[in-house]
């Protein structure tokens, strides 16, 4: 995987900034108590336990919002799936995103597009924005992804334009399932 910006590390996640001017908070990902809250969109609590991975959680110079202009990943450790015939992603979201016309919430395995929140393909009136209002159980199929070193690594990423920002991806829960047929 090639990025622009030298990744950072959180228990075998990865995360950076993949394309837009470098800056505080550029690369917003973030691991920690959610303390962005209404203004965002985003969760007041952790579904499970206290803390979370997402895009720019609040708190401090933060307001809880992805920046304009950019686009910025976090990337889960690569995890080996050897022997399953069905392997599946199962996570909790709370996802604030733009419709995708204009921003895009893409989830990648093995650099696989496998889930993007929806383009209403309505220029520039296209307003079908993704706004979970509660933690939301995500289960997306990674099988067709497994290459032949039997491994799936997953890829969280938020493009953004320069217009309007919402409080982008927050995950928690996060799982790889696999088992036979």
């Amino acid at each position: 995987m090639a990025s622009r910006y030298q990744a950072r590390e959180y228990d075998g996640w990865t995360h950076g900034l993949t394309s837009g001017t470098q800056s505080e908070g550029a690369d917003d990902w973030m691991w920690g108590e959610p303390k962005a809250g209404v203004d965002s969109g985003d969760p007041q609590d952790a579904y499970s336990g206290e803390k979370v991975y997402g895009n720019d959680l609040g708190g401090g110079n933060f307001n809880g919002k992805y920046q304009a202009n950019k686009v910025n990943y976090a990337l889960s450790p690569v995890v080996d799936v050897t022997g399953y015939d069905h392997v599946r992603l199962q996570y909790r979201r709370w996802l604030q995103v733009e419709d995708a016309f204009f921003d895009r919430a893409t989830i990648y395995a093995n650099d696989v597009d496998v889930w993007d929140n929806l383009n209403s393909n309505n220029g520039s009136d296209s307003k079908v924005h993704h706004q979970d209002q509660e933690w939301r159980f995500h289960d997306v199929d990674l099988s067709p992804t497994i290459g032949s070193d039997e491994t799936v690594q997953v890829k969280f990423e938020m493009a953004s334009d320069g217009g309007l920002e919402f409080g982008g991806w927050t995950i928690d829960d996060f799982c790889i399932v696999g088992w036979l047929s």
